[in-house]
């Protein structure tokens, strides 16, 4: 883990060390602020992703917001087990726990906690019915239901229906709910969107409408993404969206949501100007990320970016609008995908009014087991 370079609060932003990640928290507020009051009147909760970020401090934000069912949802054993260290007691696991080890980790916080996991297959029903009920345990357990994500639920629904069926029966584990897993959405007038995503979340539905004609009682219908928070909870059965890129906010998400804005950018130096229009800086892949969409310049303005290294950005300055430029001076880049750059970093530095407030731990920072 890197060592934060510690800078007194209130200080200059530009003064910060770099390259570093940095949140604007009005517009993180904002952000949470505008989704929050808008699941306020809403039927359905919300419950927040951190993945998205991994900081428990801006997860705090999210349920101090309200709106939400109070309970967080993550990816790993281990994510949970941060956030609990952090205070989190409701907390939705949303891939499967393989393996005999992880499953006694899920055994030990659920015992403390509100813990819920994602299951997709009745082989690992029985696994974890098995190691919890020799571990005097009992573990939450919501069934997913592939919607077109393709990575981790059920496509059948009678499939669906059979496993939850097994969970009644087995021992040590309680059926919760049943979780829709669809992708991002494209958005356009609200009509179409909401004929997108009910066709996405049909064997959410079909699954439910089986339960009910077999009168299996069921605590939560989840489903949802930022992408489309505010189209799923027009349908009636949802009962809880989960989604958590909202809050910084990915580049890629903006266009779709003109509502949220980009919290986050990461602050670069100018290290080298090798020649006229070429500019490099101390911002790389290792800062920003590119796997997933090219990061975008957003201060100063006409610059572009050529390529990424490891440790280096690559910028451009083709119409030559940026010839005062000189070695020292901040180039502002705001990341294509939010949570990846999060993931890159040990620390956030929240600023206000061009000032430094806090520095927040990513303290689920690489936390995949």
């Amino acid at each position: 883990m890197e060592r934060p370079i510690i800078k007194p609060l209130g200080t200059p932003v530009e003064e910060l060390d770099s390259p570093s990640l940095i949140i604007d928290v009005d517009i993180l507020d904002h952000n949470i602020n505008t989704v929050h009051s808008f699941f306020k009147k809403q039927k359905a909760t919300l419950r927040p992703n951190v993945e998205a970020h991994r900081t428990p401090a801006i997860a705090l934000k999210q349920i101090e917001a309200g709106g939400t069912s109070e309970g967080i949802a993550v990816s790993t054993i281990g994510q949970a087990e941060v956030f609990f260290s952090s205070g989190f007691k409701n907390i939705l696991i949303l891939q499967p726990i393989i393996g005999q080890n992880k499953i006694k980790r899920l055994c030990s916080i659920s015992k403390v906690a509100d813990i819920t996991v994602l299951v997709d297959n009745l082989s690992n029903v029985q696994e974890i019915s098995k190691i919890a009920n020799d571990n005097n345990s009992t573990i939450n357990l919501s069934v997913g239901i592939d919607c077109g994500k393709g990575v981790f639920g059920i496509t059948n629904s009678k499939e669906a229906v059979n496993i939850i069926e097994k969970i009644q029966q087995s021992p040590s584990v309680t059926f919760q709910g049943i979780i829709g897993l669809q992708p991002d959405i494209i958005k356009s007038n609200n009509d179409e969107s909401l004929k997108t995503v009910t066709k996405q979340l049909k064997p959410l539905l079909d699954t439910l409408q089986i339960l009910d004609s077999k009168n299996i009682e069921i605590q939560s219908v989840a489903a949802g993404n930022t992408s489309s928070y505010d189209i799923v909870s027009q349908i009636e059965e949802i009962t809880e969206v989960i989604a958590g890129k909202y809050a910084i906010m990915d580049l890629k998400l903006t266009n779709d949501h003109n509502e949220l804005n980009s919290a986050a950018q990461v602050l670069t130096t100018i290290t080298g100007i090798p020649e006229q229009g070429v500019i490099i800086t101390d911002g790389g892949q290792k800062a920003i990320g590119a796997d997933l969409g090219e990061p975008t310049i957003t201060k100063p303005l006409n610059l572009s970016m050529g390529g990424l290294s490891a440790e280096h950005g690559n910028v451009q300055d083709n119409d030559l609008k940026n010839q005062n430029l000189k070695i020292g001076d901040k180039i502002w880049v705001s990341p294509w995908d939010s949570g990846e750059c999060c993931n890159l970093h040990d620390y956030i530095h929240a600023i206000k009014d061009e000032k430094l407030i806090a520095i927040w731990e990513v303290s689920a920072r690489g936390v995949y087991r």
